[in-house]
């Protein structure tokens, strides 16, 4: 009898094996427990991720409580009327990422690679060969924050105020925020408006001021944009950085291989994302009836693509629980599929590459230290919340 239970400790430990039983039972699942429909195979998951005549990213949608709830923080909330580019459907998103993607273009993100490399070198100076190092608050977080906003343009300087008014904002909209929520988050508003009137930085901001200065956006659909491309990739990349570097350090043929063929770390990107997707579990609401593997689903119900169960479907990807840096990933769900791809995902990918070929350099072997893995999981995002790491040098200085 299939059975989904994403909240036992074993599951956090080992979700793939569980994964596997599932898709091979029942890859379109129908979970009391979640009251959502939980798919397991990689065909049905993108399927999923593409049919926007089906199945729509925005929570309004679902048909109990969830949608009820979010309707009325919108309703009340300070910029609630504005939409967040991951939750929008056409033909709002389609303005939205119209303007938006002259600024993450393939050649801007390139242009970026080598202040990533920049970061990466600095925040890895710490790491001396034998000694324990915790990747995630040391590396992997602080690394996803700032790279994100010193692309986005915000001054050196402004990180940090930029960084805590979105998530006052984020916290009021989602319903997180406590008592004095709301007046909070409009004191955020306030504050991005003055502070970005007043510096005119460049970048996507400046691209964005530019195109509400022409009226394609308001300047409360610019803050929203704003914030959900510097606070919605932030967990995921962190965890994606955690998942490559725990994958290497328990894999050490593979990390061999990547440090003798250097040219290998762009598809060894590929492979971490693949074999440990951070974003673990991907929701749509079902917008119009609709079948998945001879079942029927209805208007207003939950889908669950667990997208790291996609990526592990041996029907795409054959031996699915070998870590192999030479496999040709590409294609895999990590970032999502179709017009939700993710936004940042180029730059999610330099930075990836950019850890990846520095640790790589910089020692002969990397192991994880005793009792050094602490699990972070939620039910959408799997990855470490503590990480440390011991590095071994080749003894030339590497």
């Amino acid at each position: 009898m299939a059975i989904y239970q994403p909240n036992r400790p074993a599951y956090s430990l080992d979700p793939y094996s569980f994964l596997h039983r599932l898709r091979a039972e029942e890859p379109v699942y129908r979970s009391r427990e979640l009251s959502a429909w939980v798919v397991t195979s990689f065909a049905e998951g993108q399927r999923v991720l593409t049919d926007d005549a089906h199945f729509s990213p925005d929570p309004t949608h679902e048909a109990g409580e969830l949608g009820a709830m979010v309707r009325r923080q919108r309703a009340t909330m300070p910029l609630g009327g504005s939409p967040i580019l991951g939750n929008s459907d056409p033909p709002e998103h389609t303005r939205l990422r119209a303007i938006v993607n002259r600024a993450f273009t393939p050649r801007a993100v390139e242009a970026f690679q080598p202040e990533v490399e920049a970061m990466v070198s600095d925040l890895l100076l710490g790491w001396r060969p034998g000694e324990p190092f915790e990747v995630m608050g040391h590396l992997a977080q602080p690394l996803a924050i700032t790279a994100v906003l010193a692309y986005l343009g915000v001054p050196p300087g402004g990180l940090g105020l930029f960084h805590a008014c979105a998530a006052d904002i984020m916290k009021a909209r989602s319903g997180e925020a406590g008592p004095g929520g709301a007046e909070a988050a409009l004191r955020a508003r306030t504050t991005i408006e003055e502070y970005l009137r007043a510096e005119s930085p460049g970048g996507v901001i400046g691209e964005l001021l530019s195109a509400e200065a022409e009226g394609q956006l308001t300047f409360d659909d610019l803050v929203m944009l704003l914030i959900h491309i510097s606070l919605a990739g932030n967990g995921p990349l962190a965890y994606a950085i955690g998942n490559a570097l725990l994958a290497l350090a328990t894999h050490t043929d593979q990390f061999a291989a990547l440090r003798a063929g250097p040219t290998l770390v762009r598809g060894a990107v590929e492979e971490c994302l693949r074999f440990d997707t951070p974003t673990h579990v991907v929701h749509r609401f079902v917008t119009a009836q609709a079948e998945l593997n001879g079942r029927k689903l209805r208007p207003g119900e939950t889908v669950a693509v667990v997208v790291g169960a996609a990526n592990r479907d041996p029907a795409r990807f054959p031996d699915p629980d070998v870590f192999d840096v030479t496999r040709d990933a590409t294609g895999q769900l990590a970032f999502g599929h179709g017009i939700h791809f993710c936004l940042g995902a180029p730059l999610a990918r330099t930075e990836l590459a950019a850890v990846l070929g520095a640790v790589a350099d910089r020692f002969a072997k990397v192991k994880l230290a005793e009792g050094g893995l602490r699990r972070g999981d939620t039910f959408l995002l799997r990855g470490p919340s503590q990480l440390v790491l011991v590095g071994e040098s080749d003894g030339h200085g590497k």
